[in-house]
């Protein structure tokens, strides 16, 4: 067998190793990406709604970021970083 065709196929596997592995990192970090969206949404969605009832029961007073995390069951950091 000539070894020709041998480094052709090897470099032929080796350039669709580096491909595939391009579109498969691309394609975890959008999942990645996807999940932290929807979590992050959820989470706002928390903190608006008791923010909300907040302003409808009349309570207009201060609420500290420690307040708002407990009744959202958020941890502070979570909740800050959102």
């Amino acid at each position: 067998m000539h070894p020709e065709p041998l480094m052709v196929m090897g470099h032929l596997i080796t350039e669709r190793v580096l491909v595939s592995a391009i579109v498969g990192g691309c394609a975890v970090v959008f999942i990645l990406r996807a999940i932290k969206s929807v979590k992050d949404r959820r989470d706002s969605n928390r903190i608006y709604e008791v923010l909300r009832r907040c302003a409808q029961d009349g309570q207009h007073t201060f609420r500290s970021s420690g307040t708002i995390s407990g009744i959202t069951n958020l941890s502070q950091s979570r909740f800050l970083s959102i």
